[in-house]
């Protein structure tokens, strides 16, 4: 009796053993891609502009500047990484893996709660199992950065009877998408009707007001 209930409680941390596993596969070749992956033409755009515009150098859409051919915050955030830690290729990879497994994990996460827990596992193996995602992803591109707040706007939402501060929370972050990277300006408005449908007029307000708020002042700093 002892050991079949021994057997049963190793079947049900299974899942979560497998997720933590393939979570670590995942960091391992992203790690190692971010290492001794060859950099392409965007990475070294966004590090180079972002760090001149983080040192405040050149501001982006000025007169005889840089061409800021992609939103803001995709150039800033790279920037703001190198100046806090240092200039170069290095602690930009770092941080595509950081957010890369923050990608996984909080898939993870949002499936295990809209699903179960082995269909979470599943979602885990399934970048895990996929070296050209694993090798896009490390690099310092806006593209690792979009996979990511988009994921968690998803945790943040995907759920029902939320707080009023998740809702202010993923407004915010969908925002933050949106500077990051201008072809998600077409996720906004699908973002505002599924908070609308799922989660009523009141919250539905809160995510139209923080939305509009943050979007006009965002433009108005660059106009």
């Amino acid at each position: 009796m002892h050991k079949k209930m021994k057997k049963q409680q190793l079947i049900e941390k299974l899942p979560l053993i497998l997720a933590l596993v393939g979570i670590g596969v995942y960091a391992a070749q992203s790690t190692y891609y971010a290492l001794y992956q060859i950099p392409v033409m965007d990475e070294g755009a966004y590090l180079i502009k972002g760090y001149q515009f983080a040192l405040g150098n050149y501001k982006p859409f000025q007169p005889y500047g840089f061409w800021t051919n992609k939103m803001v915050l995709g150039f800033y955030i790279w920037g703001w990484i190198q100046v806090i830690f240092s200039p170069g290729l290095l602690a930009p990879r770092l941080f595509a893996v950081v957010f890369g497994v923050a990608t996984v994990v909080g898939t993870w996460l949002t499936i295990k709660r809209v699903g179960n827990k082995w269909f979470g596992m599943i979602s885990v193996w399934t970048f895990a199992l996929n070296p050209y995602l694993v090798g896009n992803y490390s690099w310092a591109v806006s593209q690792i950065l979009v996979i990511t707040m988009l994921t968690w706007i998803l945790f943040l939402i995907l759920d029902r009877n939320l707080p009023t501060w998740r809702i202010i929370a993923a407004s915010i972050l969908s925002v933050v998408l949106v500077f990051t990277r201008e072809n998600m300006v077409f996720f906004l408005p699908l973002f505002l009707l599924y908070v609308f449908w799922q989660h009523g007029k009141k919250k539905g307000f809160y995510a139209l007001g923080v939305v509009l708020a943050l979007f006009i002042i965002g433009h108005l700093l660059f106009w």
